[in-house]
């Protein structure tokens, strides 16, 4: 599975990370997107892209995908 880290980060509003059941996606996607395997990848991916973003004192956003994975 597949997510890109854009759709657990809100379009205007920084410092905050929306994994889950609360991510971006199309209605298609929607129900695969919102069972629990695919809720544990995206709060591992907060999880982690936080403490990233903590660690060097700036937004989320900010995190290289790359070191994300």
């Amino acid at each position: 599975v597949s997510v890109p880290y854009g759709a657990i980060l809100p379009a205007t509003l920084d410092g905050l990370l929306a994994p889950g059941r609360h991510l971006a996606c199309d209605a298609t996607s929607h129900s695969f997107l919102r069972e629990i395997p695919q809720c544990w990848l995206t709060g591992q991916a907060a999880g982690v892209a936080a403490a990233l973003a903590a660690d060097r004192g700036s937004a989320p956003r900010a995190v290289p995908v790359a070191e994300i994975q």
